[in-house]
């Protein structure tokens, strides 16, 4: 179980992707893996298939291709203390070691999405037992959102996990973030943590790797069904064992963890088509299926 606890951050530091680089800002659209979006008939018919694959770390060439890309992409950046160079070389020693993987999605000769796992402690910054992988960000271009990229990198990252004997696999989510948080629910994970730190605050999400994972539910039927409930501000143990809370609403997510609550899922309007039954997006959460 993740501790809700009170992290310093130092300055700089980027808890998205683990590096002492850039300083926290609001994550822009590229990061939000796979949000939905209607791709024209047109633009499917020129698509090359999909090719993801793990990068060489011997191939220097590769390994700053896919910073460089993280970097077009706001998602990463170069200490001022230190250059692209010496990066690129320290992240290929990474690689070499076997201290994190990099997966990548490529379409023809076009980058179009990657995903980091840290698989030793200390690496990028992550605090990882023995058992644990750490999924330190899955960077998705702009257009090509909404093809379920994110979900087949999702699962990169997990093959990668395995493939080193983890067990588990985390990540932490600033809790702004709701289209990261929905992609990571729907492959799996569970929110089982805070951590509060001055200026934000990050959700922690762990998926058990050994574990068979549940049917699917049906959350907006289960909604409709009186099945699960929105709770007021207050969780003690007669709270119904299913409920919504707003992601934003920090400090009602920190009682409902602490009273043996994890979030299984995040529901947004549009999933209930004309008739929403609410009016912005809540993650259900669960005591039941602990």
């Amino acid at each position: 179980m993740w501790p809700v606890r009170l992290v310093a951050r130092t300055p700089g530091s980027h808890p998205g992707n683990g590096s002492s680089i850039l300083p926290r800002a609001k994550i822009k659209p590229s990061m939000y893996p796979d949000e939905e979006q209607s791709i024209p008939d047109e633009a499917r018919e020129n698509e090359h298939p999909l090719l993801i694959s793990q990068i060489n770390p011997e191939n220097r060439a590769e390994v700053a291709r896919y910073y460089q890309f993280e970097i077009d992409q706001g998602f990463s950046g170069v200490n001022p203390n230190t250059t692209f160079d010496k990066m690129i070389d320290l992240r290929q020693r990474q690689i070499v070691d076997g201290q994190l993987k990099v997966a990548r999605a490529m379409e023809g000769d076009q980058l179009v999405a990657t995903s980091v796992v840290v698989l030793e402690n200390g690496a990028m910054g992550k605090e990882v037992k023995p058992t644990e992988a750490y999924a330190a960000g899955t960077v998705v271009l702009d257009d090509k959102r909404g093809r379920g990229i994110g979900e087949r990198m999702a699962s990169e990252q997990d093959n990668i996990a395995r493939a080193a004997g983890k067990e588990s696999i985390l990540t932490v989510i600033a809790n702004y973030n709701s289209p990261s948080m929905r992609l990571r629910m729907s492959v799996g994970y569970v929110l089982e943590g805070i951590n509060e730190y001055p200026g934000g605050i990050d959700y922690a999400f762990r998926k058990n790797l050994i574990k068979e994972q549940d049917a699917p539910v049906n959350w907006v039927d289960e909604l409709r069904g009186g099945r699960v409930s929105e709770t007021d501000k207050t969780i003690s143990d007669s709270s119904p064992e299913q409920i919504i809370i707003d992601p934003a609403d920090d400090v009602l997510v920190k009682e409902a963890l602490e009273n043996g609550y994890r979030g299984l899922h995040l529901l947004r309007p549009q999933d209930f088509g004309d008739k929403p039954l609410i009016d912005k997006n809540m993650i259900v959460f669960s005591r039941e299926r602990l």
